[in-house]
């Protein structure tokens, strides 16, 4: 699957639907479903202006349902979810419609591009993985005994077990079974044919 760092908190706000564009000053022709990674370097404070830096504490805190003065949790060095990246575009064709929080966490600097995002999943245990610049692919497997075990937070009892890749419905279906409250219950197959 392919992979793109992000630094703290832009990884956050797209896995979790903060933000529905990333700003970059390339275009990309990748679309479909990517590997969000969050950088392991907690730079994001230094690089912020701090009347910026109050108001985006303030908006992380109340998507995990704090209050503003306490900050809010993000993992750094590990891949923490996926998004789909559905439309690239210059950052002028947008301008008129974004809202105040996505001015927020974007650039959006004239010549800059908008990689428009959908479908935002944040993994209920952030996966350890070394990120790089650019583009990268994601070595995405995890035992096959034990599949889910990492979307879960739990961890892989079978370290020496076959590899199987984590596909989008295989994610989906582990957030509808634990929405369901019925992990593991073997409703796996039925999940996926009804297109959970």
């Amino acid at each position: 699957m392919k992979a793109i760092t992000l630094y703290q908190p832009w990884a956050y706000a797209a896995v979790v639907g903060l933000k529905g564009n990333e700003t970059r000053p390339r275009r990309t022709n990748i679309r479909g479903q990517v590997a969000i990674h969050a950088a392991k370097r907690d730079a994001w404070k230094n690089i912020i202006a701090p009347e910026d830096l109050i108001k985006i504490e303030a908006i992380l805190s109340e998507s995990q349902g704090l209050p503003p003065s306490v900050p809010a949790k993000l993992d750094y060095g590990a891949v923490i979810g996926t998004v789909e990246i559905v439309d690239c575009k210059p950052v002028e064709e947008v301008l008129p419609t974004l809202t105040e929080r996505e001015r927020l966490l974007g650039d959006y600097s004239p010549g800059r591009f908008v990689w428009v995002l959908k479908d935002p999943i944040m993994f209920e245990k952030p996966i350890p993985a070394k990120g790089k610049q650019g583009w990268w692919n994601w070595d995405n497997k995890t035992c096959g005994e034990c599949e889910y075990a990492f979307l879960k937070g739990g961890n892989c009892e079978h370290p020496d077990g076959p590899e199987t890749e984590i596909t989008k419905q295989e994610i989906a279906c582990v957030l509808f079974e634990a929405a369901s409250g019925n992990e593991g219950g073997g409703t796996h197959g039925n999940a996926v044919d009804k297109g959970h």
